[in-house]
């Protein structure tokens, strides 16, 4: 045990001795033991892997196991951390004075399938969280642009309030403010649609503005965006929105949830054209909150179902709906775990040509819970496939173009909130992959090929340490690239 003093007017003369008394002091000194673990997602140690100590602490190697065990001197101050191709969570220890042996010194490991998170710089500065970030090449340029809305930076790092805000992307990591006049709003959804079949996409977004809850729908046409006042839509907060035509008009149609100046709501709303929609009043659904919706048609037959998940009243709850035709939709009593703060989305998973749905949020006990609940034809089984739980975002989609859906989750998790990849290996089990060792809450994750190289790359949006929001993309540095089939040629109408 050392105590620190500070020393002052000492004779040269006296240096000698006081040297001779710290190297007699000091020696020999103790050694302390810091050990623990190197593991994947999955929980198996990976052995091979350095972890050093700096400072001159040196380094060891993990065994059979994962483990490790390395020596340092005491008292030691500095850091522990492990070294290689992965992603390591956390990144390193950090000691102080360390004077005593501490076990359980775990790392979780994943390799580097994603580049780096602040590669879009504007996106990292105009950061998000309670909100949505979606894809869409709004300006058909070929290149995928972003919407962010939610809590954010408004005009400086230090500003935050609501924001909607639109950019362009040019296919090579820039990405430009598009200047599009939205009203900015927190707790918000967002969704891309081209609803008057201009060949444009329009966008529709929902929140709170700090001062009323709304839900506005904007036309892009072709140099500005502007706000199509006929719409009529119910303004929402903590609420989902999703597009389909479902009475395949040939106009997409629009299903609104939230919570309203009334209490929670749920509306599917049908696209009369020249921008009035119009309530589906045949269809009552329960009022939600921190809530899902996500469109498909599941059982084949031509028309557009949809699931939704949140909160309602009473609990929480999931369902799907079955187009039964005629502007009428039935529950099907699928039997699945209700889910609050809920992400759901469509995905043949087994390419069984059946939809199968993910659903993520927070059950009735208040556990969080992720699971993949697969179509068989005759109904849906609720597959634990020890995806850790999630209260934020999930997303299907085919990274490594092997023709088989992987699933990206972000957000609140049982373990760590690191952003991670869940690779389908086509028996029915995934391995997870970290995308980056940062915690990122209250999440959003969406897939997009932004940079047009045949990979899908990766948007989160959410809050770091501290409750500051964050949006990060994340390119895909895997080496399979899927190549775009060649047009159609030679077709006839009839």
């Amino acid at each position: 045990m050392f105590a620190r003093y500070c020393v002052s007017n000492i004779r040269p003369a006296c240096f000698a001795l006081l040297a001779v008394l710290v190297v007699i002091v000091c020696s020999p000194c103790a050694a302390v033991t810091i050990s623990g673990r190197v593991r994947d997602v999955n929980g198996i140690g990976i052995t091979g892997i350095t972890v050093r100590a700096s400072n001159g602490g040196g380094s060891t190697t993990t065994t059979t196991g994962g483990v490790y065990s390395l020596s340092v001197t005491a008292p030691y101050t500095g850091m522990v951390g492990p070294e290689g191709m992965y992603q390591f969570s956390p990144v390193h220890y950090e000691y102080t004075g360390l004077t005593t042996d501490v076990a359980n010194q775990d790392f979780l490991a994943s390799p580097l399938i994603f580049g780096n998170g602040h590669l879009a710089t504007i996106l990292s500065y105009y950061s998000t969280s309670h909100g949505a970030a979606v894809w869409g090449d709004y300006n058909n340029t070929g290149t995928l642009d972003v919407a962010l809305a939610g809590y954010g930076v408004t005009t400086s790092p230090s500003a935050l309030g609501p924001v909607a805000r639109v950019f362009k992307g040019d296919g090579a990591s820039n990405f430009t403010d598009a200047k599009a006049s939205l009203t900015g709003v927190r707790d918000a959804a967002a969704a891309w649609a081209d609803y008057d079949n201009d060949g444009r996409l329009d966008l529709v977004i929902a929140g709170d503005t700090g001062s009323a809850y709304v839900t506005r729908l904007y036309r892009y046409n072709g140099s500005s965006f502007s706000p199509v006042n006929s719409a009529g839509l119910v303004g929402v907060t903590k609420g989902c929105l999703a597009w389909a035509d479902y009475d395949n008009d040939g106009r997409l149609d629009l299903l609104v949830a939230g919570i309203s100046a009334s209490g929670r709501i749920a509306r599917l709303y049908h696209n009369d054209g020249g921008g009035v929609f119009t309530q589906n009043m045949s269809v009552s659904l329960p009022g939600l909150s921190e809530c899902s919706a996500a469109w498909a048609d599941y059982d084949n037959d031509g028309r557009q179902d949809f699931a939704i998940a949140g909160n309602t009243a009473g609990g929480c709850l999931t369902r799907i709906y079955h187009n039964d035709g005629a502007g009428q939709f039935s529950d099907i009593a699928a039997g699945l775990t209700g889910v609050g703060f809920a992400s759901i989305a469509w995905g043949d998973y087994d390419n069984d040509g059946l939809f199968d749905l993910a659903l993520a949020g927070v059950n009735q006990n208040g556990d969080k819970i992720t699971r993949v609940c697969r179509n068989t034809g005759s109904g849906f089984v609720e597959q634990d496939l020890g995806l850790p739980g999630v209260r934020g975002g999930i997303a299907w989609g085919d990274y490594d173009n092997d023709g088989r859906l992987d699933l990206a989750l972000a957000g609140d998790q049982d373990a760590s909130d690191c952003p991670k990849v869940f690779r389908n290996n086509g028996n029915g089990t995934f391995t997870g992959y970290i995308v980056e060792s940062i915690d990122i809450t209250d999440a959003w994750v969406a897939w997009g090929d932004y940079d047009a190289d045949g990979r899908l790359d990766v948007v989160v949006a959410g809050d770091q340490a501290g409750g500051y929001p964050c949006t990060y993309l994340y390119q895909n540095q895997t080496a399979t690239a899927n190549t775009a089939p060649s047009a159609p040629s030679g077709l006839s109408t009839s």
